[in-house]
């Protein structure tokens, strides 16, 4: 029986979990597996860039509270899967060597409209480093079982190791790829292509950023809340970005990448459908917004609308991300925001 079930969640009430320490090599072998931008990988390489130093991928800061919250909360509950997240904000960089820990606040509790056996939980948490500092902030939903009522497993779908089709982004052409913020054209769709979910992938992924025993093991998986061994919701986001980041780097080889591009954030994120094994992926970006930053002359912010979805067409993920992105190709850019 789970120590903590939805009925032991009282909104208001507040818990800190860790610290963890943000290894400098589980930190850029983060980024070479996920995020392989120059300033999360060397600080050589990062002192070529405009951020000008070596530092954590943001995805890499939300697998390490995951993992405390992971070890320290949901290991001891019901906990049945991740809904969303609302809004993820990396205000502060997170350098090697740094010491995190998370507050985590219960902003409120109700009932599953859809499951008469689960509640659904929103829950704010700050991530902070050993000099009081929030270098991250999040809030967050998350469905819980109830007391004493059973657990209705989800019915896995047959394997389905297809190709998903595309749904109407173009592949790009590293050699017509946007450069500036200029460039970038509303509306344009990228095909990202396709990231294979194989168990090894899942099981190690889960086994640092996510163990909850659903994503560590079959056996783990058959009996928990997903019916089968799936990936975490946070392995299916680092996919995208692990494509994401692919992208510029063709741009860069081409010699069109800005000098930096690195994100303040992302919000509106859903986790549709689980990601099991042997699932194909494939992600795509399109911009919807773009604006010219007053407080940070040379720079504009482009959003985007992430997607993922599988080979029968179920979208699994999808997520509103922002990026900054030098104005007019300025090669000596230098980002002096919260990066």
């Amino acid at each position: 029986m789970p120590e903590i079930t939805f009925e032991d969640i009282e909104p208001g009430t507040t818990e800190t979990f860790g610290p963890v320490l943000a290894d400098r090599e589980e930190m850029i072998a983060f980024a070479r597996a996920f995020d392989d931008q120059p300033f999360h990988l060397t600080e050589t390489a990062a002192r070529t860039t405009g951020v000008g130093r070596l530092i954590a991928s943001g995805w890499y800061n939300s697998g390490l509270q995951m993992r405390l919250l992971a070890r320290h909360w949901f290991g001891r509950s019901s906990c049945l899967a991740g809904l969303g997240i609302e809004r993820q904000s990396w205000l502060k960089p997170v350098a090697p060597g740094d010491r995190l820990t998370v507050r985590r606040t219960i902003v409120d509790t109700r009932l599953s409209a859809g499951r008469p056996d689960a509640g659904i939980v929103r829950f704010d948490c700050d991530l902070g480093n050993q000099d009081g500092q929030v270098v991250m902030q999040t809030r967050q939903a998350v469905l819980f079982g109830r007391r004493g009522a059973p657990m209705v497993p989800l019915s896995p779908p047959p394997p389905c190791p297809d190709t998903p089709p595309s749904r109407g982004g173009g592949v790009e052409d590293p050699e017509a790829a946007p450069r500036c913020f200029e460039e970038i054209e509303i509306g344009r769709a990228v095909d990202l292509g396709t990231y294979d979910f194989t168990e090894a992938r899942i099981v190690d992924f889960a086994r640092l950023y996510d163990p909850q025993s659903f994503h560590l093991s079959r056996e783990g998986g058959a009996a928990g809340p997903f019916g089968a061994l799936a990936a975490s919701g946070w392995h299916t986001a680092a996919g995208w970005m692990h494509l994401y980041s692919a992208r510029l780097r063709r741009i860069a080889e081409a010699g069109r990448a800005p000098r930096a591009s690195v994100s303040p954030g992302y919000g509106d994120l859903r986790w549709r459908r689980p990601v099991y094994v042997g699932d194909v992926i494939r992600f795509a970006s399109e911009p919807v917004a773009k604006r010219p930053l007053a407080s940070r002359p040379g720079w504009g912010l482009v959003t985007s609308r992430n997607t993922g979805w599988n080979a029968r067409g179920e979208t699994v993920i999808e997520f509103t991300g922002s990026a900054f992105w030098t104005m007019g190709w300025n090669e000596g850019a230098v980002l002096t925001a919260k990066t």
